[in-house]
């Protein structure tokens, strides 16, 4: 199958690429053999792990037929199954999507995330034809959680827009489990990173026009890495002299995490076209009506691998807006400490935003977020923040935490072998029982704002 551009859309190849594996951790031939046949699930791009590989074989256990469509070489890496290769241009990805949809019968589309262009795409000709959707991400909970929505992700999610949405759903939902301790483990993230992008690049010339989603491309990121491997004990020991002087100011400091300027949160669910936007507001807002007493930390991401330039960004805003005194630019450091010794929280959409609300601290999110509800984050101007944000209601709190773990949460992670296990078996159990149905379709005219012809 070639799909490339101008030819139509016609049965396909398939990809042979190595044998399948064993039979995913948790599948069964038991109690739910049988219980998916009949329907065709088709796969498309999965995070860097065998996430989406192990689903599929616990899928098949159940009875399912699987079909996979293979975008890049890095796609291959990680599902080592006969796979569907397109190979042409994303002008040409609409008909030949279209086309597998149709021909193949398929009824459930799996994916990771849903602002992927190729993905955008696929989910809207899902919706057009009824087609079940399971959308995957890291957990709107962290850690212990995985994201499994039925309509949208993030911004586009489903769940209510309103508090009287979540209470009245809650009144129905039992209080959600503990999550239970999954580890997620940064070699595994790091070595699986670099496995898809050396199938990336090995297997460039079966997929010569496609473009990473990403803005940098892989090899940037990895130099950048290098760099900051090489400076990391004295970028510990310069963060435990930041949380030592923070430990003494509990109550005084506000907190900024800066997200990733690659995450589509910010290129998608926010108005800013970069972080560096977001701080530039943040910091001039902070500037002129914080408690002149009180600080400022903007706390770099993780897994941002430009720390030097972020800082030196940060520093000159700072010295900007005559606040530098004021400011601290953290690399490292206890996220829950640095969340619970803080004045407040201001994000863009960022989980540490909820996070800081299960925490009883004000939070104010400049993007859009799942948790940007009235009664949870401070629904004013970022300029009154400073002086009029307020705890989250608990009833209210208690409501949210109900319904999203019960919507769209599996406890599980992408980066460990038990997190595997247990968002393997967690996603074929949501999927066989069919217990989440789309809230977007009970309301026509919150849908209508959300399926268009912009992909």
């Amino acid at each position: 199958m070639s799909g490339r551009a101008g030819r139509p859309f016609a049965p396909a190849a398939r990809v042979a690429e190595a044998p399948v594996a064993p039979v995913a951790a948790g599948a069964t031939t038991g109690p739910d053999a049988g219980r998916l046949r009949g329907r065709v699930f088709l796969f498309l791009q999965g995070a860097a792990t065998p996430f989406h590989r192990r689903l599929a074989m616990a899928l098949e256990e159940a009875g399912a037929r699987v079909v996979k469509i293979n975008i890049c070489g890095g796609d291959a890496v990680f599902w080592r199954r006969p796979a569907i290769a397109f190979r042409g241009r994303f002008q040409a990805w609409r008909g030949f999507c279209a086309g597998i949809l149709d021909t193949e019968g398929i009824t459930d589309l799996v994916l990771f995330g849903d602002c992927r262009p190729h993905h955008a795409v696929a989910v809207d000709l899902a919706r057009r034809r009824g087609i079940g959707l399971h959308l995957f991400e890291e957990g709107y909970l962290r850690p212990g959680w995985v994201t499994r929505e039925v309509w949208g992700v993030n911004g586009h999610s489903d769940l209510p827009r309103t508090p009287v949405g979540f209470l009245a759903l809650a009144r129905t939902i039992d209080p959600p489990p503990a999550a239970p301790p999954v580890p997620s483990h940064f070699l595994h993230r790091a070595v699986w990173d670099v496995l898809w992008t050396v199938g990336l690049i090995a297997l460039m010339p079966m997929f010569p026009h496609y473009r990473h989603h990403a803005l940098d491309h892989p090899l940037v990121e990895y130099a950048g890495w290098l760099g900051r491997f090489a400076r990391a004990p004295r970028v510990r020991r310069e963060a435990r002299r930041v949380m030592g002087r923070l430990a003494g100011e509990a109550g005084r400091y506000y907190l900024h995490p800066l997200q990733l300027d690659t995450d589509f949160q910010i290129r998608t669910h926010s108005r800013y076209g970069d972080t560096l936007a977001a701080a530039r507001e943040v910091v001039a807002s902070f500037a002129r009506h914080a408690d002149p007493g009180s600080r400022l930390v903007v706390k770099l991401h993780p897994l941002d691998f430009r720390p030097g330039r972020k800082r030196r960004q940060v520093e000159a805003l700072a010295a900007e807006h005559g606040v530098a005194a004021r400011v601290d630019f953290l690399d490292g450091g206890d996220l829950q400490l640095l969340v619970d010794g803080a004045r407040g929280v201001v994000v863009v959409n960022s989980t540490v935003g909820l996070f800081a609300l299960e925490r009883g601290k004000p939070v104010k999110a400049l993007g859009t977020a799942v948790f940007d509800l009235s009664g949870l984050t401070f629904q004013g101007a970022l300029d009154r923040f400073w002086v009029d944000g307020a705890p989250p209601q608990p009833e209210l709190l208690d409501a949210f935490r109900r319904v999203v773990v019960a919507r769209t949460q599996i406890p599980g992670g992408f980066f460990s072998g038990p997190g595997l296990d247990l968002a393997v078996t967690g996603a074929r159990r949501r999927i066989i029982d069919g217990d989440v149905q789309p809230l977007a379709q009970q309301d026509a005219a919150w849908a209508a704002t959300k399926v268009g012809e912009a992909v």
